[in-house]
């Protein structure tokens, strides 16, 4: 929380000091509603962690900096990044990881649906956010699809072409669990394309 809340606050006042525009790379922080997906950007706040806590925190920060010293920023809510490089603790690598080193998967729970985005993606809408010189704003950075860790396994096996693996299920649902993270995307499609 504290690593968060000091880094954003001094990329913010270097920021303002050299009137630069800040790209602000926040999270999913969204109230759960099951009745109205995807999640856009004008709903409803409940950060459910101290990580999405603080990237909402660190939101507040911009607001604050805007409206008392100019600050020029955008903030992308990226949904759940993968690819290269990634570390081993989130989902798809970790997927990856124990079909290659222990030819079997051990999973939490098959059943959250996550809106997966790839990291390739995500550069590209930085760069076209800075490209087109627009302030202000709050933007998803989605795909607009979910898909549960149990398709998400599927769908590696298949790459990989693997027909037979052991693969165990702990259902152990987090506290605070997410059902389904799906996005709106279409803020983003029309800023940015």
């Amino acid at each position: 929380l504290n690593f968060n809340l000091q880094s954003t606050n001094n990329v913010i006042n270097y920021c303002v000091r050299n009137d630069s525009t800040f790209l602000f790379p926040s999270s999913f922080i969204y109230k759960e509603n099951d009745l109205n997906k995807p999640y856009s950007e004008n709903m409803e706040i409940d950060p459910k962690n101290p990580y999405s806590f603080s990237k909402y925190l660190c939101e507040q920060m911009c607001f604050f900096y805007k409206k008392n010293f100019g600050l020029k920023y955008n903030i992308l809510r990226l949904f759940n990044v993968y690819g290269p490089g990634q570390k081993t603790f989130f989902l798809i690598s970790s997927i990856i990881d124990q079909i290659i080193l222990n030819n079997k998967i051990v999973i939490q729970d098959l059943t959250p649906l996550r809106d997966f985005v790839f990291i390739g993606d995500v550069v590209d809408a930085f760069e076209l956010i800075l490209q087109s010189k627009i302030t202000g704003e709050t933007i998803n950075i989605c795909s607009g699809e979910s898909y549960s860790v149990e398709e998400e396994i599927s769908k590696i096996l298949k790459i990989m072409n693997i027909n037979n693996i052991e693969i165990i299920n702990k259902n152990n649902v987090r506290l605070n669990e997410i059902k389904d993270s799906i996005g709106d995307n279409s803020k983003a499609l029309n800023l940015i394309n």
